[in-house]
C-alpha cells in the first residue's frame, strides 16, 4: 500500500496486526494518550488488534475506532462479488494481480502460473495467494481467522465503529 513493492513473499492483509503492534508499542513508550482510527480493511486490522489477547493492550491505548469495516470479510468478500460491486472489484483485482505478478517474479517455485489464471474474484486472489502466503489453509479460514467480528466481544477500551448503513460492500 506504500507504493513500493514488498519484496518478500509474505504480503500485508486484513489480519496482519503484527506491524500496528511494533508501533503503538513504540509509541507507547513516548505518548501517555494513543489513540487508533483505521479505514476499511485497516479498520477490521485496528479492531482485531484491539481484541486480540483477550484485549489486553498497552495502558497508553485509550481507544479505537473503526470506518467503514468489513467486520466479516466472508461475507464481504461475497458482497464485492456482486453485480452492483463489479465495477470496484474488477479494478480492485487488476491491482492485486500486477501485485502478485511481481511476487511470481521473485518467487517463482512457489507462484505458479496455472494458479494465477485461475484468479477471477478477490475471494479466489485469497485462496491462491494471501490465505496460503500467510499459513492459512484457505480464503475462508483466513475470513475466519482475521475477521474483527469475532474479536469485538474482548475489547476493552472504547470503541467506536462507523459504518454507512447503505454501504455496497458491508
Amino acid at each position: 500500500c506504500s507504493g513500493k513493492p514488498n519484496n518478500v513473499y509474505r504480503a500485508y492483509h486484513s489480519g496482519a496486526t503484527d506491524d500496528l503492534a511494533l508501533v503503538v508499542e513504540n509509541r507507547a513508550q513516548k505518548y501517555p494518550t494513543l489513540v487508533l482510527i483505521g479505514f476499511s480493511l485497516g479498520g477490521n486490522i485496528v479492531l482485531k488488534y484491539s481484541g486480540e489477547n483477550g484485549g489486553v493492550l498497552p495502558k497508553s491505548l485509550k481507544a479505537s475506532v473503526g470506518v467503514s469495516v468489513p467486520c466479516h470479510l466472508s461475507s464481504s468478500s461475497s458482497k464485492l462479488e456482486q453485480f452492483q460491486n463489479k465495477m470496484y472489484s474488477s479494478r480492485f483485482l487488476k491491482t492485486l494481480l500486477a501485485k502478485l505478478k511481481h511476487k511470481m517474479a521473485l518467487y517463482p517455485e512457489q507462484l505458479g502460473g496455472k494458479a494465477f489464471e485461475s484468479i477471477r474474484t478477490i475471494r479466489d486472489f485469497d485462496d491462491v495467494y494471501t490465505a496460503p502466503s500467510n499459513g492459512f489453509k484457505s480464503a475462508e479460514d483466513y475470513y475466519a481467522k482475521c475477521s474483527s467480528v469475532f474479536f469485538l466481544h474482548t475489547i476493552q477500551v472504547p470503541t467506536l465503529i462507523i459504518n454507512a448503513q447503505d454501504d455496497p460492500f458491508l
